[in-house]
Order: structure tokens, then C-alpha cells, then sequence
């Protein structure tokens, strides 16, 4: 009766943590997809909530069958913050649909859920970093904006729930205050990492809404490329941000740079890339990193953070990054060497 009940209110505070989140990430176009897995955990809830109350367990068990659909719904919310999510991506969903007329075949269900979900989450995490890769050749301040910690997420919430998987399978040979310790403990983490997801995303919203959607394909006309071409392209832009000293705008990113110079994006890009053999992140900030050398020198007593946002950084640790990335030293050790 207790195990009973205790489920019943992991259920019910599982569907209210749901629906705060979907209230509050509703305002934002951008969490479409978001808050359809969130509706997605809300429906699992009850659903598991009404067979633990023996509603609907003897007419068909559906429990189970959300375990094929929260790996692809986890990787689809990855897609629609990296790029876009169209009509055909559904689709990921159809074995989902395909086998709930089997849902009560529940050991087969379980074993072929968790499997998939591991496979998404692998494609989840792989698409993150495909997008951070991305972004170091579209944005200066590419290490704040990172979805690392998204990925961190989708990690930690597939681990567990993997682990959970086992002990449902080993439930009948667990003693009943492990089973309850272990459902516990999983629902726990699974809430702690919705809370969180939500409110990273409606942090965040103002600079994930400014992120690039699509990636231009750095492999179209490759052939054509002449290297001759780029240095020229890659010396005006040079040219340029040292007179102009564009890299002093906070949050430059590529888009803007083209505009600034009149060159496509995809051109400042690749005069950068080869040129330099440097992403667009690495380049701007090795602007940065220099003037602020020069200040140190210059201003000594000046706050080392003050010099930084000066130099076009707007958080310290991409300062920090950035510095160490380009000398070898902390800003510390740099001008304690002075």
C-alpha cells in the first residue's frame, strides 16, 4: 500500500513539474518542440498513474510503450534548438505507434525501448556537437553559448533511466525497499533534470533565439575553391578588423562581419578557415587577446576584467578560455610575467 502510494505521488508531482514547465516556456515559439515532450512526460505520468490505480490496466497496458517515444521526442528537442524540425521528423516517432498493440508484451517492449533510446541519445549528442562545432565559425563568443550542457542532460537523464530499466527488470527478485529506493531516486534525477532543462531554456531564450538554425554545407563548391582567391578575401577582412577593430563589438558574430565587410558569409568563413587554419570564434578572439595584452602593458593597474570587456568579451570564463587557448597562460600568470 505504501510502494502504492508513493508511486502515485512521484506520478502527480511528475505531471505538475510538467505543466509549470510547459506554463512557463508557452510564451516562446522557439520550445514548440520542448513543450510536446514535456505533454509526452505528462501523458506517461498519468498514464502510469491511472494503471497504478487499476483504471485502465485491464483494458491495455501503455505504460511501457513511452519508452520508445521519449528517446526520439529527446532527440527532436535537440534538433529544433540546433537547426529545424520538419513535418517528416514524425516519423521518428512511428515505432512507437507501430508497437502499442504490443505493449503488453512488456519485458520486449522495455528491452527494444531502451535500446532506441540509447541510439537517440548517441544522435542527440552527436548533433549538439556538430552544433558547437558549428558555432565556433559563426559566433566570437561560441564557448557561452555552447549546448554542452544540454548534452550533459541528455546524457544524464538516458543513464539513469537505462539504469531504471534494469531494475524494472529485476524487480521480482529486489526487495521491495530497493525497488521503491530505486524508482524513487530515478524519478528524483528525471525531475531535477526538467527543472533544470526549463530553466536553462527560458534563461536562455534571448541568445538561443539568435542562433543559427541552419549550417551552411562548408562542402558546396569545394572543387571550385581557388586558395589564391580566399587570401585576398581573407587580407581585406584582415585589413579591416585591424583598422576598424570590429572585434571590440561584443558577440560578433559572423553574420555581422559579413554585413560589415559586404562579403558572404560563407566566403568570410572559408577566407578565415584556410587562410588561418582558424574557426571564426578563434580568429575574432585572437584580436581580443592581443589588445588586451597590450593594455596590461599599457594600463597596468587597470581590472583585468575591465580590460576584458573592453576587448569585445562579455563573460569571464570565454575570457579565461580564450586567453589560456592562445598563450599557454592565465591572464594572471601572463602579467604576473611582465
Amino acid at each position: 500500500m505504501f510502494e502504492a502510494n508513493l508511486v502515485n505521488l512521484i506520478q502527480a508531482f511528475t505531471i505538475g513539474v510538467a505543466t509549470l514547465s510547459i506554463a512557463i516556456l508557452s510564451a516562446h515559439k522557439l520550445y514548440r518542440t520542448v513543450i510536446a515532450f514535456f505533454v509526452m512526460v505528462i501523458f506517461s505520468a498519468a498514464f502510469n498513474l491511472l494503471e497504478e490505480l487499476n483504471i485502465t490496466r485491464s483494458i491495455h497496458l501503455i505504460t511501457p510503450i513511452f519508452v520508445l517515444g521519449f528517446g526520439p521526442m529527446l532527440y527532436l528537442v535537440v534538433k529544433s534548438l540546433t537547426t529545424q524540425v520538419k513535418k517528416y521528423d514524425l516519423l521518428h516517432l512511428l515505432p512507437m505507434l507501430l508497437l502499442l498493440p504490443f505493449s503488453h508484451h512488456t519485458q520486449a517492449v522495455i528491452l527494444i525501448g531502451t535500446v532506441w533510446r540509447l541510439i537517440y541519445a548517441g544522435l542527440a549528442v552527436y548533433r549538439i556537437y556538430l552544433f558547437n562545432q558549428a558555432l565556433d565559425n559563426y559566433r566570437s563568443d561560441a564557448h557561452e553559448v555552447t549546448l554542452r550542457w544540454l548534452g550533459w542532460l541528455v546524457v544524464i537523464m538516458t543513464m539513469t533511466n537505462a539504469a531504471d530499466l534494469v531494475r524494472l527488470n529485476l524487480q521480482t527478485l529486489l526487495p521491495v525497499f530497493w525497488n521503491i529506493f530505486g524508482q524513487g531516486l530515478a524519478t528524483l534525477i528525471n525531475i531535477t533534470i526538467l527543472i533544470l532543462l526549463t530553466l536553462k531554456l527560458n534563461n536562455e531564450h534571448a541568445i538561443l533565439k539568435t542562433l543559427p538554425r541552419t549550417q551552411p554545407d562548408e562542402r558546396e563548391n569545394k572543387g571550385h575553391e581557388c586558395a589564391d582567391d580566399y587570401q585576398i578575401i581573407f587580407a581585406f577582412i584582415d585589413q579591416q578588423m585591424r583598422e576598424k577593430q570590429w572585434f571590440l563589438q561584443p558577440r560578433l558574430s559572423l553574420s555581422e562581419l559579413s554585413q560589415l565587410t559586404g562579403i558572404q558569409m560563407r566566403e568570410v568563413s572559408r577566407a578565415i578557415n584556410l587562410a588561418r587554419q582558424l574557426s571564426f570564434n578563434d580568429y575574432v578572439n585572437s584580436f581580443r587577446v592581443e589588445h588586451i595584452k597590450t593594455a596590461m602593458r599599457t594600463t597596468p593597474n587597470k581590472p583585468m576584467l575591465v580590460l576584458a570587456h573592453e576587448a569585445g568579451f562579455s563573460a569571464k570564463s570565454s575570457f579565461n578560455y580564450s586567453f589560456k587557448k592562445q598563450t599557454g597562460m592565465t591572464p594572471s600568470e601572463f602579467k604576473n610575467s611582465l
